[in-house]
């Protein structure tokens, strides 16, 4: 995001790993240039792509669009994922509930969409991790013409840039803000729909992340799938975000007890010990 091609050691393993990826897609390319069957996958949409003029996409511009694909919001719902784990196994009152409402909804069943549709407790615990810790510390858009706003004139071409981390964490907004607190989000008080854009973990506006509907099923799948085959523990507690990273996850070491539950999920289990794992 930041002077992405300076000499650094991290820059030149990623240009390294993305060559190597470029090379693979592209051998894929033109085994189906030659003939191979192609299916209905998104590399065969952007080969039969068009632009307005009729052109068809280079093998570059198609290896690009594709990474970015496979790409876009992996880090995002990984550290979102991770916030919402956390912050449910540092509030065990939280936990208890989750866990009933799993075995309510979803069960030892398969996990289906309608399912996850139901799992309003986990959706609000998902939300609120989003406004404690929201995975990007900076929304930053650039400026296409000039304009005013409270008094002062932002010209075009300027960067316009927004913290989520501080825009939730406003009392005015947000009641008690820097409380772990789920219900806010419940049909009782919708705190974040008192003003508009309240939370935007995801962004807001025309921009808003398209995918942030799809992360959230995401994570109440992986959430689903851990806690109804393990019980977990934190072994470590105290953590704060690592703003050394531009997508701001936990400090470590972040580390978790678990163990396989040897029963149907409910909203109890005994106490844990075992191994440790790194998160």
């Amino acid at each position: 995001m930041v002077n992405p091609y300076l000499p650094l050691p991290a820059f030149r393993r990623r240009d390294r790993a993305r060559a190597r990826m470029a090379e693979l897609i592209m051998r894929i390319i033109a085994e189906r240039r030659s003939g191979a069957a192609g299916g209905e996958d998104f590399l065969e949409v952007l080969m039969r792509a068009r632009y307005a003029d009729g052109r068809a996409l280079s093998d570059d511009e198609i290896v690009g669009l594709l990474i970015s694909t496979i790409f876009a919001g992996q880090h995002t719902s990984t550290v979102m994922g991770a916030w919402t784990g956390i912050l449910l196994l540092e509030h065990p009152h939280r936990l208890s509930g989750i866990l009933e409402e799993l075995a309510s909804e979803v069960g030892d069943g398969e996990i289906t969409l309608d399912a996850l549709r139901r799992l309003a407790a986990l959706e609000r615990c998902i939300k609120e991790a989003e406004r404690m810790h929201p995975p990007l510390v900076m929304l930053m858009r650039r400026i296409v013409r000039d304009f005013e706003y409270d008094g002062w004139r932002l010209p075009a071409g300027d960067l316009a840039m927004v913290s989520p981390a501080t825009a939730h964490r406003l009392p005015q907004v947000f009641a008690d803000p820097d409380r772990y607190d789920p219900d806010r989000f419940g049909p009782e008080r919708q705190e974040d729909r008192r003003v508009k854009h309240a939370l935007i973990g995801f962004g807001g506006g025309h921009h808003r992340c398209i995918g942030a509907t799809f992360a959230q099923q995401q994570i109440k799948v992986i959430w689903t799938v851990l806690l109804r085959e393990f019980e977990l523990s934190l072994a470590t507690t105290g953590h704060r975000p690592d703003y050394a990273t531009f997508v701001v996850g936990p400090r470590r070491p972040c580390i978790v007890r678990y163990r396989r539950r040897r029963s149907p999920l409910t909203a109890t289990a005994p106490p844990l010990a075992g191994a440790r794992r790194q998160s």
